[in-house]
């Protein structure tokens, strides 16, 4: 009966173990797509914080676009527009 019982335990004890080699296999095989899982997510984190930043920056120039001040300053730098008695000064350095 001992050897009943002592083989049991040996199957058990080997079924074990070779679980434990094939968990230790998968994960050290599974390395260098992890690596390149987290290096994505860091890349599309970085992209995440770039993007946050161009939509604050975007809503800022939206509200500010309503504004009489920021109307004005377009009209002048992008149309040449000026208002009355407004003078143009030009380098002729250049």
């Amino acid at each position: 009966m001992k050897k009943k019982k002592g083989l049991g335990q040996f199957i058990l004890n080997g079924a074990a173990a070779i679980l434990c080699v094939y968990i230790i296999y998968v994960l050290i095989s599974q390395q260098p797509v992890i690596e390149a899982k987290r290096k994505q997510k860091d890349e599309l984190e970085q992209f995440l914080i770039i993007s946050q930043e161009l939509e604050l920056q975007f809503r800022t120039e939206i509200s500010l676009a309503e504004s009489r001040y920021y109307i004005e300053k377009a009209a002048m730098e992008k149309l040449g527009m000026l208002k009355p008695g407004d003078r143009v000064f030009i380098d002729i350095r250049k």
